[in-house]
């Protein structure tokens, strides 16, 4: 897992996207978090169905679930 991704891509932008396009998928997962989108490059594994990508959509609660979690919650 590496978090914040987007600092470090412009160092290792081009080496990071060799070690992705490489990477051993069927016995590791590598989990990249960033908030920008991925090189180009990596295209072909978004339309391999080999990148799975998380948008900020994917995490919102709705007001139900909203509810339901506070509902639910029981401070100490």
């Amino acid at each position: 897992m590496v978090d914040d991704f987007h600092y470090a891509a412009p160092a290792v932008s081009g080496a990071m996207t060799d070690l992705i396009e490489r990477w051993p998928a069927e016995t590791t997962q590598l989990v990249l978090s960033s908030r920008v989108d991925p090189p180009p490059r990596l295209q072909r594994l978004r339309m391999a169905g080999e990148l799975r990508e998380l948008r900020d959509r994917d995490l919102y609660f709705s007001l139900a679930e909203s509810g339901d979690l506070l509902a639910n919650f029981d401070p100490p």
